[in-house]
């Protein structure tokens, strides 16, 4: 299994890693594909690609009470850490999302990772109440999360045939000024290892 290459990165680094990640959901409500999501700036021919094969995000997903975000326990502060380290990380993680779901009915979460032509991070996306998620990324010090606010069908301009993008925000936790507004779209696998589930 390959290590993460985060190499202890600078703010501006970590930004633009960020900004230009690609996203994958597993075992979203309402699907059991996984469910792959692209910068819309890199999505030239997913456009088409989703046009043709209809992707949408799931109607259950989209109806979740709570707004989704995404994060993880991996690469504290973005230093590098072993895949040891990371796996009990997120596995610790994990509990506090199974006891924080179990406390509401409304709150979700689901497994995910972000991921670029040569590294993959696992994490989480969790539909919960902002200041629960700020309080478990401060726990696991991250410098961010991500928040996707999914475009409905009425917000789509007659230029979409399908309700396939989202804004997805870099809202800062414990690194400041790395805010970043990226639109993503949903998207075929792109044709990286990294894109794999099992990478």
């Amino acid at each position: 299994k390959q290590e993460n290459k985060n190499l202890n990165m600078d703010v501006v680094e970590l930004s633009e890693r960020w900004a230009s990640s690609y996203d994958c959901w597993i075992d979203a409500p309402g699907t059991e594909e996984p469910v792959y999501a692209c910068p819309y700036q890199s999505a030239a021919n997913d456009t088409q690609n989703a046009k043709e094969s209809e992707l949408t995000w799931p109607d259950a997903t989209r109806n979740l009470l709570f707004p989704l975000f995404g994060f993880t326990a991996s690469n504290p502060l973005g230093n590098e850490k072993s895949s040891f380290e990371n796996e009990n990380a997120n596995k610790a993680l994990k509990k506090d999302l199974q006891l924080l779901s179990s406390s509401s009915e409304h709150v979700a979460w689901w497994n995910s990772f972000a991921f670029g032509p040569s590294w993959q991070e696992k994490g989480f996306i969790i539909s919960a109440e902002r200041s629960e998620v700020a309080r478990l990324a401060k726990k696991y010090n991250q410098g961010a999360i991500y928040e996707f606010i999914l475009d409905s069908k009425e917000d789509l301009s007659s230029s979409f045939a399908v309700a396939a993008t989202a804004l997805r925000k870099t809202i800062p936790v414990l690194i400041p000024d790395v805010e970043a507004d990226i639109r993503i779209i949903r998207c075929q696998r792109p044709p990286f290892a990294s894109s794999d589930p099992k990478f």
